[in-house]
């Protein structure tokens, strides 16, 4: 079980991952990754504070859904990214497989 604050991360990014601004997504590694501060997340979700999202992601990761990254060109950009890792793919996948349509 991942909690409801892991399901609103993965469903914020899945949702990230649908537009196409070159500036928060890229392909490297074979893995199409996001960028996302945990500030862009409780932007998007202000009833979460930062210790949430940092242990939702935590929570994700350790349960290998989620992969962390850095691909910032900068030094002193310490955002990270994030990716699906092939079980959170499949998630996802299954995940759509059983919405009504």
């Amino acid at each position: 079980s991942f909690g409801v604050n892991a399901a609103l991360i993965l469903w914020t990014l899945c949702d990230g991952f649908s537009f196409s601004d070159s500036k928060y997504t890229i392909c490297r590694n074979g893995q199409h990754w996001i960028r996302s501060s945990y500030r862009m997340f409780t932007a998007d979700h202000p009833f979460l504070s930062r210790s949430n999202v940092r242990a939702a992601i935590r929570n994700l990761m350790q349960q290998g859904v989620l992969s962390k990254g850095n691909f910032n060109e900068s030094p002193f950009d310490h955002t990270p990214w994030y990716a699906f890792t092939e079980y959170g793919l499949l998630l996802i996948d299954a995940n759509d497989r059983m919405e009504p349509k």
